[in-house]
């Protein structure tokens, strides 16, 4: 279930001002997380620079990177430590909410199953890679197995926790939460993807991102735009199989979205799901499970939570279809 990072195009404008006083357009640019991150955002002077936010991304770098053999949740899957920070916690917090409202197809306990086919591997997908066996796996899966009492956290040997899916709005939402506590309420955060925007842009228009056609090999962000959505005050996250699969031994193809109670690769008509939400976490965590649920159950899920937006895109035959809510 470990998420694919489905690029987003941020629309910018060019400068201008707004109000009685003069008011700058700053863009931040720079790399966290094995990924991009581009930020703007709207101030009579520049209260924010790249080495704040690149601190405050090394230090949640710290907590929640499962590629970081020194981070916290690194030690926690180890076994060397069992208290968790408020980063963990939060994070954890939320991802139970999403995996208890789909009966645990969401799931941040899926590490080893990922690991097992290969998604994992610093070097990337060996597409060599014999079928894991599932059965002695999933014994090590179920999102039940994590205990949380304060600041203490149990889990039983050979439990892992992958925060992937869940982790990168996260840290797109701390961004959007230095920018307010220092009184910009006008800025887009974007992370790997995952976006947070805030009041308009410098034409003092609602910010707009684009999202890509979900076609396979599709490596080049924002040469194929399949739409552009307008944001205010949400959180957007777009999940994807159209990024991160191979084709194993036997022709078979094996995208990086794990069914979590079966242990299985999950191929289906959903290309990808972008989610917006109250916040960039959630839209994170939410469109993971849509790609995991697939096009029909995943269309059921957000009838039942009207306060999520969504588009899926979809494959019928050689056609491309939307659904949006």
């Amino acid at each position: 279930m470990k998420r694919c990072f489905a690029y987003l195009i941020v629309m910018m404008l060019s400068l201008s001002s707004c109000s009685e006083s003069i008011v700058s357009r700053y863009t931040i640019l720079g790399a966290a997380q094995g990924t991009t991150y581009n930020i703007v955002y709207l101030d009579n002077k520049k209260s924010v620079t790249k080495k704040d936010i690149d601190g405050l991304l090394q230090e949640f770098d710290s907590s929640c990177s499962i590629y970081n053999p020194s981070s916290l949740i690194s030690k926690i899957n180890n076994g060397t430590s069992t208290k968790i920070d408020s980063n963990i916690k939060e994070c954890i917090s939320i991802a139970s909410t999403i995996s208890w409202e789909s009966d645990g197809m969401y799931d941040v306990t899926v590490k080893p199953l990922v690991e097992a086919y290969g998604f994992l591997r610093s070097s990337g997908v060996d597409e060599k890679l014999q079928r894991p066996n599932i059965d002695s796996i999933l014994q090590y899966v179920g999102y039940e197995k994590i205990n949380v009492v304060g600041d203490i956290i149990s889990i039983p040997e050979g439990v892992q926790i992958d925060l992937n899916s869940i982790a990168q709005g996260y840290s797109v939402d701390l961004v959007a939460q230095f920018f307010e506590s220092n009184n910009i309420t006008n800025y887009l955060v974007e992370i790997g993807g995952e976006v947070y925007a805030s009041g308009v842009n410098e034409k003092g228009l609602t910010w707009k991102v684009g999202v890509d056609k979900p076609y396979d090999g599709n490596l080049s962000p924002g040469r194929n735009i399949q739409t552009v959505i307008e944001l205010k005050g949400k959180g957007l996250a777009t999940s994807g199989n159209y990024r991160k699969f191979y084709i194993d031994n036997d022709g078979n193809r094996v995208n990086h979205t794990i069914n979590p109670k079966t242990g299985e690769s999950i191929t289906n008509s959903l290309l990808s799901a972008t989610i917006i939400a109250s916040s960039a976490a959630l839209a994170d965590g939410y469109a993971t499970l849509m790609m995991t649920l697939g096009r029909e159950q995943a269309i059921a899920f957000l009838k039942s939570k009207p306060a999520l937006k969504a588009y899926l895109v979809y494959s019928e035959g050689d056609e491309y279809k939307v659904y949006e809510q």
